[in-house]
């Protein structure tokens, strides 16, 4: 029986703060008392294992810094702040140093040298039980903490070569592990539609692969059996527990009952921050739990890149237009604070309380679901609970509806089959991989009336089952179009470079788009894809083509069928990977294009004069519906230092329509509880809002 609750500061938390120096000691308290934070990271240790305060188990830092550690948490705790203790879970460079027989053990039967964040642990070690677990309990035991973050964690796991592994792994499934090497660990899913930047030229035998795939899964169990060890002693404690990264959609499980919030940072390396953390929150608010997104106050060079690791302070806009996406999304703000920025953090900390009255208790009224599941994910991750480009429709998806101001859900399968009655539009980006129970949801979601969206390689199983082809009203030939690329007819808006005075343009989407070859089986041909006249596509350019050059082909490209209430489209293509990769305007507004005859009838729409990102929720308590508005679009980066940027690119006016059945009680623009010029007409609801700085809020009552 279940007696722990998730704490209650947590579900009311607006802002979350981890300190990183930077705050001098005799202005820290002025600090917190102008971030208002609800709880403030002060205790513990990063990747290097050296703790901030006297621990028993392992070294600590110097007397001053552990009493200016102990000092700080008095000054937090006489404004009522909560406490979070911090450690690394997997990596730890003390805990290596002193025992190195715990280290992980690679593919070649040496112990790992990876130190990028401190020394991997193996699981199956005396680690956990004899340094890492008492530590947990100190902090938040005998030193009181509220709760446990913990970083280099789900990210930094690897498979560990050791005996006690190998062994285990052997008992369990009666395999040898495969010894692959790092290099080689870069197949997704062997389909037959995989390209070569997919499957390596020299790709493991189809044995291998599955043998690694229960390599890795065997991994997994192990880590959440040690995650769960560590909430425990949390609990047993009165503590909360998170691990960074873990259950959010770059591991996209259900989120076990010991988990307390979803945790996560958007990169310093990363310049579309606003679209990283409205991509973690979009997913994180169906898991049913409280979410954060933390941002740093910093930019810097990819760490992988050349020809440093300089970081720089963040520029105002970028970091307000990061928090907004997040809290927009119903997500709590986590603060990184360096050493960089601390006044543009407390701008952007006045920026979230002014807004908090709107953020929490709120729901998604999202009508459309991007399908994120576990199956599929962990194929094209190859067992890693991380980002691999084998994922990249997914955020394809995401950034295509986020910058056509659509708003959208990224839903996993357990998810989808508990809210599917919530979405008109249900779209499957790159989920080649489905398992049996989700197959059967989504045939019953658009028996009821549902409208799904298949694109590519989706659907189409690995290789050996047409998974969804029936449901499709198709008939899949396994085989890509080795002369065909897609290539269709469009209305001019979509290609800005096409003559005004054409009815109607050929574009081609992508020149190295693979194109599926179907065939017909009761659907119905919405749209075929062109070819040449005469010639091939080769060396035909992306953009629009002269039309009189061009005939309709054999080739469907966009199908419908017809499948009892509902209808089943396929679009023959991978768009949503392909856009992920090249961000083409052209094929953006192509796929919403699609979109709109799927749906042509959206609940909410907004018309603007660039990017603005849509963000629909409904607060039960003040029964108000909150359409956030936040301008993501960002004037040109700094080309030395391609993730900074300084100012966003004011947008408006912004025109918000909204399909109601009555007129509404009150439209107001919030924050400020200013006056909003809108009308209602024939069931819609159009507001006007004359500009978006940053974000702003329409607040509608009915």
């Amino acid at each position: 029986m279940k007696t722990w609750q998730r704490p209650k500061w947590l579900h009311k938390a607006n802002v979350l703060e981890l300190t990183h120096g930077g705050i001098r000691d005799d202005s820290f308290i002025g600090y917190l008392k102008r971030l208002r934070p609800t709880a403030v990271n002060l205790l513990g240790t990063s990747h290097d294992g050296v703790m901030n305060y006297p621990t028993k188990i392992g070294p600590s830092h110097d007397a001053d810094t552990c009493e200016k550690t102990l000092g700080r948490i008095r000054q937090a705790k006489s404004l009522g702040i909560k406490i979070i203790s911090q450690h690394s879970g997997v990596g730890n460079t003390a805990a290596g140093d002193a025992h190195p027989e715990w280290i992980r053990i690679e593919q070649n039967g040496e112990p790992s040298s990876d130190k990028f964040a401190g020394c991997p642990m193996c699981l199956t070690s005396p680690y956990a039980a004899e340094w890492f677990l008492p530590q947990v309990d100190e902090m938040t035991g005998e030193y009181g903490a509220d709760a446990l973050w913990v970083d280099g964690d789900c990210w930094y796991l690897w498979p560990c070569y050791c005996d006690r592994c190998v062994a285990r792994f052997k008992e369990e499934t009666g395999l040898e592990p495969p010894r692959l090497l790092r290099e080689q660990v870069g197949m997704t899913a062997p389909t037959p539609f995989g390209r070569l930047e997919d499957v390596r030229t020299d790709p493991p035998p189809p044995e291998t692969v599955i043998a690694w795939r229960k390599w890795m899964a065997f991994h997994r169990k192990i880590f959440r059996a040690f995650q769960k060890s560590a909430a425990d002693v949390c609990h047993k404690n009165n503590a909360a527990y998170a691990s960074n990264w873990s259950y959010t959609y770059v591991n996209p499980d259900p989120v076990p009952e010991w988990v307390d919030w979803l945790t996560g940072d958007t990169p310093e390396f990363e310049n579309t921050g606003a679209w990283c953390a409205s991509l973690k929150a979009r997913f994180d608010t169906t898991q049913g739990c409280p979410h954060d997104v933390m941002t740093w106050d910093q930019v810097s060079h990819n760490p992988w890149s050349k020809p440093s690791f300089q970081t720089y302070p963040k520029g105002r806009d970028q970091l307000l237009q990061e928090v907004s996406s997040a809290i927009a999304n119903g997500a709590i703000w986590y603060n990184w604070t360096s050493r960089h920025n601390p006044v543009g953090c407390l701008e952007a900390a006045d920026f979230v309380h002014q807004r908090g009255d709107m953020l929490r208790g709120t729901e998604s009224l999202a009508e459309i679901a991007l399908l994120h599941t576990t199956t599929s994910f962990y194929v094209h991750s190859e067992g890693f609970m991380q980002f691999k480009p084998g994922n990249r429709p997914v955020w394809g998806g995401h950034r295509a509806l986020l910058y056509g101001g659509r708003h959208h859900d990224i839903v996993n399968e357990v998810n989808f089959a508990q809210r599917m009655n919530r979405y008109r539009l249900v779209i499957l980006a790159g989920q080649t991989h489905l398992d049996d129970a989700t197959r059967a949801r989504l045939r019953e979601f658009v028996e009821q009336g549902g409208r799904l969206l298949i694109a590519g390689r989706s659907g189409l199983g690995d290789g050996n089952r047409q998974t969804l082809a029936d449901l499709l009203g198709l008939e899949v030939e396994c085989k890509i179009e080795s002369e065909l690329k897609p290539c269709v007819k469009v209305a001019p808006e979509i290609v800005d470079e096409a003559p005004v005075d054409d009815p109607n343009v050929i574009c081609a989407l992508g020149m190295d788009i693979d194109l599926i070859r179907v065939k017909p089986a009761g659907a119905e041909v919405v749209l075929a894809n062109l070819e040449p006249v005469s010639g091939s596509m080769a060396n035909r350019v992306t953009g629009w083509l002269a039309p009189e050059s061009f005939r309709e082909s054999d080739t469907p490209l966009l199908t419908r069928n017809r499948f009892g209430k509902g209808e089943a489209w396929y679009l023959a293509a991978g768009v949503f990977g392909h856009y992920e990769r090249i961000h083409y305007f052209g094929l953006r507004r192509f796929i919403l294009s699609v979109i709109d005859q799927i749906v042509p009838d959206p609940r909410f729409l907004t018309e603007a004069d660039g990017p603005v990102e849509l963000s629909v929720r409904y607060q039960q308590s003040s029964g108000a519906t909150f359409c956030h508005l936040v301008n993501i679009a960002v004037e040109a980066v700094n080309i030395s230092l391609e993730t900074q940027y300084e100012r966003a690119v004011p947008r408006g006016p912004v025109t918000l329509k909204v399909r109601m059945l009555r007129p509404p009680k009150t439209v107001i623009l919030e924050p400020g509880g200013r006056a909003a010029d809108y009308c209602f007409a024939h069931g819609v609801l159009t507001v006007k809002v004359p500009g978006v700085k940053i974000m702003e809020t329409v607040a509608i009552r009915d």
